[in-house]
């Protein structure tokens, strides 16, 4: 389980990361309305859901080697 939450943790880090990066980009170059449709589309809001839904387990579901 370790090893999941730290994909996670890596996975939410670039992209999170990546978006950052992307929006400081586009509003530094003047297109930030274009990008900004283009973060609000389906599969965006679907990676949203299903990376939350991910945390959200990972955190619950407990590790059989730490201790209770």
């Amino acid at each position: 389980m370790k090893r999941v939450r730290d994909l996670l943790m890596i996975v939410a880090t670039v992209v999170l990361g990546g978006g950052y990066l992307l929006s400081q980009w586009s509003a530094a170059t003047g297109s930030a309305s274009a990008v900004a449709a283009q973060f609000d589309q389906m599969p965006i809001r679907l990676l949203s859901i299903v990376l939350v839904v991910a945390t959200i387990v990972a955190a619950c579901w407990p590790d059989p080697k730490e201790p209770a």
